[in-house]
This record gives C-alpha cells, sequence and structure tokens, in this order.
C-alpha cells in the first residue's frame, strides 16, 4: 500500500499525507450546508468525495473526528456582505419562522446522505448554536487591531495578513476583480470582510442578538473558525469544501484564523470540482440545479448518482443528465449482479466442492486488484482508475468463475466497498414475486431436461412480466429486466 497522497490547494501542490502530530487521529472540518433550500446534487458531489477521503483514510488506519457546520444565519446573497440574509429571505417567501426554514432544510440534507451512503459527520455544528464563541473570537481580534467599525458592522482588515492575497494562489487583480469591490466605500479595502453585521435600524430580524458592539448577527465567514477551534484545536489536518470557497470564503477563514492564533487553521486545504447542468454551475440561487429525488422519481437508486460522481477525478468538472445517471444504474446494478452471482457461488461451493477449482495464483491475482485499487483512491482520490480496477477484476473473474475461491471474491469486494459506499454486498434486492421464482424454477428443470422450446417460452414469458433470468453453468439468478 502506498502512502496518501493529496493535492492541498494552499500549496497548489500534490503532497503526501503526514498528520501533524497525532499518528492515528484526523482532525476534519467541512464546510457544510445553507440551510435555505433543498440541497442538490451539485453540492452532493463535494458531500461524496468528502465521504470517500474520510474512507480511504480509515482504509488506511487512521480514527477521523469529523466536524461540519450547518449554515442557518448570516449567509447574505452576495459575498461582498450585502443583500438579505438568505434563511431570512426564504422564511418571508415560504411564511415561516426562520427556525422552522433551517430546521426543515437541515432535514432534507440529512436525508440525502442517507440516501447516498454518506456516513454523517461526528459533530453537526448549527451556526446559531455558537454565537458565544463567534462574539469571543471577534473581540480576540479586536483586540489584536484586525478589525474596524463602519455603518453597517465590525470588519476584518486584511491588509493586516500578508500573505492574504496570495492565499490559494490567487493574485491581486483577481481578488480586486470579484464581487466583494460591491458598496464597498466604507471599507478599508474591498476584500475587508464583516465579522458581526448590525440588525437594521427600521427592521427586526428573527435572528439577532446583542453583542460590545450592538444587536445584529455574525458574518458567514466567522462560524467555521469559531466552530472548528472549538472542536479541533487550532491547526488540524483536513478542511475541505467546494471550488466556490476558494476566492473568498476559505482565504477569510484563514486570516481570522492567523490573527487569533498565528496558525493558517488547516494543514491540508482540499477543494471539489463542480458539477454542470447545461454548462452552468448547478446553484441553488439560480434555481439550475437537480435533487436526489428527481433522480429517485425516475426509479434510479440514489447510489447510482454516487457511482456517476466517482467516475469522474474529483478535481475536474463533472457534466451531469440523466442519460448519464441511467448509464451509471445499469452499471450499478450490473455490479449488483455479479455480487449476486458470487453470494450463491458461495452458497453451492457447500453442496458441489468439485466444481471449483480455485488456485494460489487466483488469490494473488485477487490481492493484487485490492493493492491496485487502494493505490489508486491514495493517489490524489484517483477514483476513475479505482473503478476501472474493479471492472477489471470482475471480467477477470467471471471469465473462469470456477476457479476463484467465491469467499476471497467477496471479501475483496467487501475492502473495495468499504470506499466506494455503494452496498455491493448489502444492496437492497428487490422484492422477486413468488409466481416469477416458481416460472424460473419450472423452466430450470425443463432445461436440465433438455426441453428447450418450453424453458425458451417460460423465459419469454418472465421477461414480458419484466424480470430477467441470468444463467450460469450450474445455477441461475432472477432481476428486475433492464
Amino acid at each position: 500500500m502506498t502512502p496518501i497522497k493529496i493535492h492541498n490547494s494552499l500549496s497548489g501542490e500534490v503532497e503526501e499525507f503526514k498528520p501533524i502530530d497525532k499518528p492515528y487521529l484526523i482532525g476534519m472540518y467541512t464546510c457544510g450546508p445553507t440551510v435555505y433550500n433543498y440541497t442538490h446534487i451539485g453540492h452532493l458531489r463535494t458531500y461524496i468525495f468528502e465521504d470517500i477521503f474520510k474512507r480511504v483514510l480509515s482504509k488506511n488506519g487512521y480514527l477521523i473526528e469529523h466536524v461540519m457546520n450547518v449554515t442557518d444565519i448570516g449567509h447574505l446573497s452576495s459575498d461582498s456582505d450585502t443583500g438579505e440574509d438568505k434563511i431570512e429571505r426564504q422564511a418571508k417567501k415560504e411564511n415561516k419562522t426562520v427556525y422552522q426554514i433551517a430546521n426543515f432544510y437541515t432535514k432534507d440534507f440529512l436525508w440525502n446522505l442517507k440516501q447516498l451512503n454518506i456516513d454523517r459527520p461526528n459533530i453537526l455544528a448549527p451556526a446559531s448554536h455558537y454565537i458565544k464563541d463567534q462574539i469571543k473570537m471577534i473581540k480576540k481580534l479586536e483586540a489584536k487591531g484586525y478589525t474596524y467599525k463602519i455603518s453597517d458592522g465590525i470588519y476584518f482588515d486584511t491588509s493586516k495578513i500578508d500573505c492574504y492575497k496570495t492565499l490559494f494562489n490567487q493574485n491581486k487583480d483577481d481578488l480586486k476583480s470579484d464581487d466583494r469591490i460591491e458598496n464597498a466605500s466604507e471599507k478599508k479595502n474591498p476584500t475587508d470582510f464583516a465579522l458581526w453585521k448590525f440588525s437594521p435600524k427600521d427592521e427586526k430580524r428573527q435572528m439577532e442578538w446583542k453583542s460590545p458592539w450592538g444587536i445584529g448577527f455574525p458574518g458567514w465567514h466567522t462560524e467555521c473558525v469559531s466552530i472548528a477551534t472549538k472542536h479541533l484545536g487550532k491547526y488540524f489536518e483536513v478542511h475541505c469544501g467546494g471550488w466556490d470557497h476558494i476566492p473568498v470564503h476559505h482565504p477569510n477563514e484563514i486570516a481570522q484564523a492567523i490573527g487569533v492564533t498565528g496558525k493558517k487553521l488547516s494543514k491540508y486545504w482540499i477543494h471539489f470540482g463542480f458539477l454542470l447542468q447545461n454548462s452552468e454551475k448547478m446553484s441553488k440561487s439560480t434555481g439550475n440545479f437537480y435533487r436526489i429525488k428527481d433522480v429517485i422519481d425516475q426509479n434510479i437508486n440514489p447510489l447510482a448518482y454516487r457511482l456517476f460522481v466517482l467516475n469522474t477525478y474529483y478535481r475536474k468538472t463533472a457534466d451531469f443528465s440523466m442519460e448519464a445517471i441511467n448509464a451509471s444504474n445499469n452499471a450499478l446494478n450490473n455490479l449488483y449482479q455479479f455480487a449476486e452471482k458470487i453470494q450463491a457461488l458461495k452458497r453451492i461451493k457447500i453442496f458441489k466442492r468439485k466444481l471449483f477449482k480455485n488456485t494460489k495464483q487466483n488469490f494473488i491475482i485477487l490481492k493484487n486488484f485490492e493493492t491496485d485499487f487502494i493505490n489508486a483512491f491514495n493517489d490524489d482520490l484517483n477514483s476513475p482508475k479505482a473503478l476501472e480496477t474493479l471492472w477489471n477484476m470482475i471480467s477477470t473473474v467471471n471469465k473462469d468463475i470456477y476457479s476463484f475461491d467465491p469467499n476471497e471474491v467477496i471479501s475483496v469486494l467487501k475492502n473495495f466497498d468499504d470506499i466506494l459506499g455503494l452496498k455491493i454486498l448489502n444492496h437492497k434486492k428487490p422484492r422477486i414475486p413468488i409466481k416469477i421464482r416458481f416460472l424460473a424454477w419450472k423452466r430450470y428443470i425443463l432445461k436440465n431436461q433438455k426441453k428447450f422450446k418450453e424453458s425458451d417460452k417460460i423465459r419469454d414469458n418472465i421477461l414480458d412480466l419484466g424480470y430477467q433470468i441470468n444463467d450460469y453453468q450450474t445455477f441461475y439468478t432472477i432481476s428486475k429486466k433492464q
């Protein structure tokens, strides 16, 4: 097994993964959802790859303390710290309280994680539960001279952080050209950002708190640093997010962390590419998005989307289409059929051991596939190469299936799925009606009696009823017709 290598956005290089000082415990922080609307599959692409990286770390013997925030306060409609609070705006639109909105869409987010077999974080931290921590952090920054006050709030002076304009290999021109220059007349620098926003004088917000500076609410960029350092310490191993966090959100996190602790918060900053729909990034704000529910409504296994995501390297954009998801669903069904076949062979071997001619060489072949698979994921999460290894293994076994020990094949599949998370060996099998099972058994008897005309007629009947028989040398399996 080769060491884990991962692309660190902070250095712009693929680096060997080395824990800071705890040899087996890894601190991992991932930017969670802003819970003002349904979770779309573009965001879920990031959460899938974060889950994959956790599984890779675990497979390499690490324990992970995973913390994820839930933004239920302070995320304004513009990164320039202007516009409406997204959750307050949605509450007005749906005629609900902000708490009802946040609770409803948080539950939707967690439902999506379950559908995609994404492990929940150890700590799920709503930003509104950490107001005191955020105020405490802002006071520390104020005491060290990093803040200033303007008419709408307390701001962080980014000119005080020497490395700010070169974080994530950005340059000064890129930073000045973004939308943070909007409404910047009172800011000292266009890149300065709000730590605490004052409530509008003519409007009472549903979520607002007293602070040393006045009634208001924390800025969006403040919550992550407060939550991460509270649970993971001043400096931890892994911080993840989407590409969209690179220009603004993550540099602002690092600026605050440097101001408070002198450290850049995390050793490895990992970012995941966008999902495109009609050549545009999926976005809740534009309404250009699909949900996992839309996939399920097409009678597609939601894990087909997980497989679809893994077919594209995590640092590349992926193009979504229902055709591509259907193709992934077919591939997933083929994978499940292979697993069912191997599991059936395991049962058959008990009674017909003489059929099998296991060899030590084939055991070595399986182990080599296993090594190639984990090495692919250890090499900067190269999921397309890992999947290629999976399909090559299946093809190799299928060529001479009785020469492989089914128990050994099952063991390899389990090790593969510990990372893939596709429920290969424990997927929910469709219920086969008694009538179909009876017809399949009758056909099997007729076929063994060499009554092929009658057995073919039953096979066609089974197909007409929406099922298919998968024949093998000494047994068969039944599946829904694709």
